[in-house]
């Protein structure tokens, strides 16, 4: 809201006489100090650490009593199996619901299109895992694949990919977004973000810091899931072990899609990105009205305390 911290603060406590006693911390890294005025107000908090090897962030979150720890994922969860009594596990996204499309069937002259969500940032993924693949793709089925980056690019790092783009020759291959010189910055608005995905086939995985031990999830990614687009993972794991490979895309597959000689198997991994957005709001619904229905059980013998 761009407002001052009186005025947050005042929001907050104004808001909590409508609506339960309830606040979710999106990103928590330590306790602030309207952090600490919504534990004093009697706040139950709900803080999302983004890593499950951040043990300190943890620590320091449920040091306070009333507070909650939200992890992505199933494999998160696990990883923190001593806090368990202390955790709730929130799958992101779903945002939004979407008007599906009948599934689109490629023919010979058609290009599959790729997202690679994210700002461009070779510390957070792997570009020249990206540009080895796309080589690979362009090699075996030429101008048969378009790789977008839905993202921002900027800086050194947003010209260290130009330049590999460049001396690869895949200018027409890796599609950057449009710029007036190569110099310029370009970040997109979330606009033509969503219009980019709507426009892609699928999604390709390329983060650092995704494992396979699932302690971290990749945030471009799950953007990507909300969209249903089946996913690429180069890395050769999922993000997603307990929805057992849903709308998983290994290289070989997206070739044989590629190849026109099964059809049915970008039907089958699409159907299948649709179920695992499902399923992730089913888990979601779940999750929350568990935690309303307590909220709602704590507030009726406060009241009834009182009331005595």
């Amino acid at each position: 809201l761009n407002c001052n911290k009186k005025k947050v603060k005042q929001l907050i406590q104004n808001n909590t006489k409508h609506t339960l006693p309830l606040i979710f911390w999106t990103t928590f890294i330590k306790d602030s100090r309207i952090f600490k005025f919504c534990q004093n107000i009697g706040l139950k908090i709900y803080g999302f650490i983004h890593s499950s090897l951040q043990n300190q962030c943890y620590e320091k979150l449920l040091a306070y009593s009333d507070t909650k720890a939200v992890t992505f994922c199933q494999g998160m969860h696990n990883i923190l199996e001593k806090y368990d009594s202390r955790l709730i596990n929130f799958y992101l996204p779903p945002m939004s619901r979407l008007k599906r499309t009948k599934v689109k069937r490629f023919n010979s002259s058609d290009k599959i299109r790729i997202a690679v969500p994210g700002k461009v940032h070779y510390g957070h993924r792997d570009y020249d895992l990206l540009v080895q693949f796309a080589l690979e793709a362009q090699s075996r089925y030429p101008y048969k694949f378009e790789f977008v980056i839905a993202g921002g690019l900027a800086g050194d790092d947003g010209s260290r990919l130009i330049n590999n783009i460049e001396v690869n020759g895949l200018e027409q291959i890796i599609l950057l977004p449009p710029m007036a010189s190569p110099n310029q910055s370009r970040f997109m608005k979330y606009k033509e973000l969503f219009e980019i995905l709507e426009s892609c086939d699928c999604a390709l995985e390329n983060s650092n810091s995704v494992r396979d031990d699932n302690s971290k999830i990749s945030g471009g990614i799950n953007l990507c899931i909300n969209f249903e687009l089946p996913v690429l993972y180069l890395k050769g794991f999922s993000m997603y072990k307990e929805f057992r490979h849903l709308a998983y895309l290994e290289p070989e597959d997206l070739f044989k899609i590629a190849s026109d000689n099964t059809q049915d198997l970008y039907q089958q991994k699409k159907e299948q990105a649709v179920l695992l957005k499902l399923f992730m709001e089913e888990e979601n619904r779940d999750c929350l009205q568990k935690e309303i229905d307590l909220a709602l059980d704590q507030q009726n013998k406060w009241t009834t305390k009182v009331e005595i």
